[in-house]
């Protein structure tokens, strides 16, 4: 594992602004916590009396006009609500890792089709401690900057390795990074960069902005992302790049333990899935267990002539639920075996599902150990 990349030794007087900085940083967001929390009370009620209201306006009257006008006010208050909690939120849940290419994948499929991407990391890149969701949420904002720094033919480069991250370097880091393993992704593109005058007020200006009608909050997001799973952020210096240059540091995730077994030796695992960046990061876990794994993103049935000692498979699929699929192969296949997951917010329609009398039904959010343990449970119901 590479050491981290530090040209030179932090200096006292640079350790000081850090600190100055990141002290700035948190009491600005235990401030805007409090903020936060009063305005989404007033703007759910104003938005539920609202949705009330329309339903009792006659249509296409002036009063309707007007109620859809103030609705959409609403709830642009509110995405502004949300993302200034992921600035101040410090809370953090169950963690479940994400693997950056499958994560960047997804990304630039909804990205700007304009923008020109340059990606590059090693293959054996391991799983870092950020859960899919959060993470394209950093990458998105700083993309959404990029483009509009650049809104034609604009290039977003991203590059990654593992590092060591010692104790010196944290002092030189925004956020919470601690000693120890972690993935540095370097982000840039090919933008007018930061002014002289403009770096300064980076961080130090809370909700500062070059452009007209902003607040700055893209920076914030992504500097509060990352300090909730102890992470955090650098600006490059300005003499490294023509554009913008930051460098995350994301924590590598803890996935190591004992290879998962089964009495004919190595298991096989058959992910049907969805959900592509939680999925990709179990399957490069299981893998790493020793599994042998195939993967289907479609509701297509299980190859045939072969067979599975697991089927992990998501509770939503494309064109059916999990459930459907999994009577489609024990009608071929009584004996197959399944662990289900589901990833969804909602969870209705399950109570009396005779399959999950037979399974095991994971729900979201949940950690690695105890998904890799769920498995292993399910494998010895093969040996039974």
């Amino acid at each position: 594992m590479s050491p981290a990349p530090t040209t030179d030794s932090p200096s006292p007087v640079a350790d000081d602004a850090a600190a100055c900085l990141q002290a700035r940083l948190e009491q600005s967001a235990l401030v805007t916590s409090r903020l936060c929390h009063d305005f989404g009370n007033y703007l759910t009620g104003i938005m539920g009396f609202t949705e009330l209201g329309l339903t009792q306006a006659v249509p296409d009257s002036i009063q309707q006009r007007f109620l859809n006008e103030v609705l959409t006010s609403a709830k642009q208050g509110a995405d502004w609500i949300r993302r200034l909690h992921l600035f101040c939120s410090r809370g953090a849940g169950p963690v479940w890792p994400s693997l950056l290419s499958s994560v960047v994948a997804c990304l630039r499929s909804t990205a700007d089709a304009g923008l020109r991407w340059e990606v590059d990391w090693p293959g054996d890149l391991p799983l870092v401690a950020i859960d899919a969701a959060s993470l394209q949420t950093v990458l998105g904002e700083l993309v959404a900057n990029s483009c509009e720094a650049k809104p034609e033919n604009a290039a977003f480069s991203i590059s990654a390795r593992a590092v060591q991250v010692s104790e010196s370097d944290c002092r030189g880091i925004l956020g919470s990074t601690q000693p120890g393993s972690y993935v540095e992704i370097v982000v840039s593109d090919d933008g007018p960069g930061f002014a002289p005058d403009v770096r300064p007020c980076l961080f130090r200006d809370i909700f500062f902005s070059t452009k007209p009608r902003h607040r700055g909050l893209g920076l914030l997001v992504v500097y509060g992302t990352l300090h909730r799973i102890r992470g955090g952020l650098k600006l490059d210096g300005p003499a490294e790049t023509s554009g913008a240059c930051l460098r995350l540091y994301v924590p590598v995730a803890d996935v190591a333990g004992p290879a998962l077994t089964v009495h004919a030796g190595q298991p096989r695992v058959l992910l049907v899935y969805s959900n592509v960046p939680i999925f990709e990061s179990l399957r490069k876990m299981l893998e790493a267990r020793g599994c042998s794994v195939e993967a289907a993103t479609l509701d297509t049935d299980v190859p045939h002539g072969r067979s599975f000692d697991l089927i992990v498979l998501s509770t939503v699929l494309p064109h059916m639920t999990g459930l459907e699929f999994a009577r489609r192969v024990l009608e071929r296949e009584p004996k197959a075996n399944f662990l289900f997951v589901h990833t969804q917010g909602s969870f209705h329609g399950f109570a009396d599902e005779e399959l999950l009398k037979r399974f095991v039904l994971l729900r979201w959010p949940l950690e690695p150990q105890a998904m890799i343990q769920a498995v292993q449970t399910a494998l010895a119901r093969t040996t039974a």
